[in-house]
């Protein structure tokens, strides 16, 4: 008799362990471009880039903010400049500068996997998922939050957001404990991060929940989005609104609330028309998108969670870019059209049934995203070399206590990183400061500057900077 040799099993990948495999890569692939493009950047880019190093050099010293405002992106800098110094891997100011940018780097790479998760749940589809989340990463507006803008914040906020998005998904289909806590804690992480963010996980959870009400044709109170809102209104609003007066520090930006209500009833003359919108083709796609997402939610027959993502996307779409907003916020409110647009895409592309038809519509966004992209990446800071020069140069003019120095947006960032003193560019609150501090200073541009007052006494002029002394 013949005995026959077991026969050895195959070794066999699942198709979920390639895909997670694939995002794993994926993710280290934007992580080293990102970092990489942000390294070889002098300093941080974008007018408010002095503003996170100061804070992170902040919260190394103390523990605490310098400026007024939602505390978790800051932490998360400060924790990647510990690990820096700890091992010594730079100068102690660089190696905060470099915490900054490889915080920023790994927050954004890791958007990836909640818009691969979101995508999934929409599709069921592992292709069209992981292609989403490529182009998310991609969209020139979500590189202009990293680079251009400066809107580091934003950027960061933007991870818990997707996450957040993602559970109240979960609760929508099938609620349980812990997508509840899960869904609030990132509420919660949204918050504590920036303004925006946190006004578009509520605009999400709104939409959806006045979506089921109208797809039911009454109001359920066992309907778990619903209850998921009524929890988050007490678990998350009394504690914002006991922090927002008790601890104010942590809520600088949300008193920009404000200012913007009062902007939108008064009015502004500089509003963008719609021709100027529609110039823009990554608002063109946004818009392009919205309306075949209404005809697709309208026409055909879906399930109840790409309806909601569809109609809620699209309606937070045309919000955004409403033309009668103030443009300080329209600029701010367009910069996150990207988010709507990359959670309706995979509702819009799971009903195109030709391959090849799916192709080109992929490609065409590769096409219209990658040269904003790399347009996006070559972000410099608000300072010039020659400026940094005359700051280091003029240090010695200025006493530390009780001191402000006022200088142009951007530049008195700067000022506080490199000579550790208080700045602002507010010169409308001159006399003010005058009242208030022992010693006022001004910084003007050489080639720019008004003309200055004979009672003013001019300490110094350097290659690009002149420090004037108003008391």
């Amino acid at each position: 008799m013949i005995k026959m040799k077991p026969e050895v099993p195959k070794f066999q990948i699942s198709s979920k362990w390639i895909s997670r495999l694939f995002l794993v890569s994926l993710f280290f692939i934007f992580l080293i471009h990102h970092w990489y493009v942000l390294f070889n950047t002098p300093l941080l880019p974008g007018p408010d880039g002095g503003y996170y190093a100061v804070q992170v050099r902040e919260i190394i010293r103390s523990g605490n903010l310098y400026y007024s405002a939602p505390p978790i992106a800051f932490f998360i800098f400060a924790f990647f400049a510990w690990i820096f110094l700890n091992i010594n891997a730079f100068p102690a100011p660089l190696c905060i500068i470099n915490g900054v940018k490889l915080g920023l780097a790994f927050m954004k790479a890791l958007c990836i996997f909640p818009v691969y998760l979101i995508s999934k749940q929409i599709t069921r589809n592992n292709g069209i998922s992981i292609v989403n989340a490529i182009l998310f990463e991609l969209h020139p507006f979500f590189m202009l939050l990293t680079y251009g803008t400066s809107l580091f914040k934003n950027a960061v906020g933007v991870f818990f957001l997707l996450f957040y998005i993602y559970f109240v998904n979960r609760v929508s289909i099938h609620a349980t404990r812990k997508d509840l806590t899960l869904a609030i804690v990132f509420l919660g992480l949204t918050a504590l991060t920036h303004i925006l963010d946190f006004g578009l996980a509520i605009a999400y959870t709104l939409l959806y929940v006045v979506i089921d009400i109208i797809r039911r044709k009454r109001i359920d109170m066992s309907n778990h989005l619903l209850r998921l809102f009524l929890v988050e209104s007490a678990i998350v609003g009394i504690p914002f609104t006991v922090i927002i007066v008790f601890l104010p520090v942590y809520f600088g930006t949300y008193y920009k609330f404000e200012s913007f209500f009062e902007e939108l009833l008064i009015g502004e003359e500089n509003i963008p028309s719609l021709n100027v919108l529609l110039s823009n083709p990554l608002i063109l796609v946004s818009i392009s998108f919205s309306i075949i997402a209404i005809v697709t939610a309208i026409k055909n027959h879906i399930d109840a969670l790409t309806l909601r993502v569809l109609i809620s996307s699209s309606l937070i779409t045309f919000f955004l870019i409403s033309p009668q907003f103030p443009p300080q916020w329209h600029i701010r409110f367009t910069f996150m059209l990207f988010i709507p647009l990359m959670l309706m895409l995979p509702g819009v592309l799971k009903r195109v049934r030709e391959v090849e038809s799916m192709l080109v519509i992929i490609l065409l966004l590769f096409s219209i995203f990658m040269p904003g992209y790399i347009h996006s990446s070559r972000a410099l800071p608000v300072v010039t070399p020659e400026e940094i020069d005359d700051l280091h140069a003029m240090s010695p003019y200025i006493p530390k206590n009780n001191t402000i120095v006022l200088a142009r947006f951007g530049l008195h960032y700067w000022i506080t990183w490199f000579l550790d003193v208080k700045s602002s560019h507010y010169m409308s609150e001159l006399e003010n400061y005058v009242k208030q501090y022992d010693h006022v200073f001004v910084v003007y541009e050489k080639q720019t500057h008004p003309r200055i007052q004979p009672q003013w006494e001019i300490l110094f002029v350097g290659k690009a900077l002149i420090l004037v002394k108003i008391k």
